[in-house]
């Protein structure tokens, strides 16, 4: 029997826009694991185009990786 895989969570909340840049890659390069990842964006409330370029090459690592990425509780607020 084969354990299930662990699974790795980011939270992201805030602002997420150019002058957190730096720190948006830093919370998604901690997870280059071979585990899913789930990215929690329940707590955002604003993402611009370098966010949402990070997240998308966040994205495609992982699917170099065969890594599964999925996105949690998008907020409202992320989708305008």
């Amino acid at each position: 029997m084969n354990p299930e895989p662990s699974i790795g969570v980011i939270t992201l909340n805030g602002e997420l826009d150019i002058a957190r840049k730096d720190e948006l890659r830093s919370a998604l390069s901690v997870t280059q694991s071979a585990h899913p990842v789930l990215i929690d964006l329940v707590g955002v409330t604003y993402a611009d185009s370098t966010a949402l370029s990070e997240l998308l090459r966040f994205s495609l690592e992982a699917q170099e990786r065969n890594v599964p990425v999925a996105l949690l509780a998008i907020s409202p607020q992320f989708l305008r």
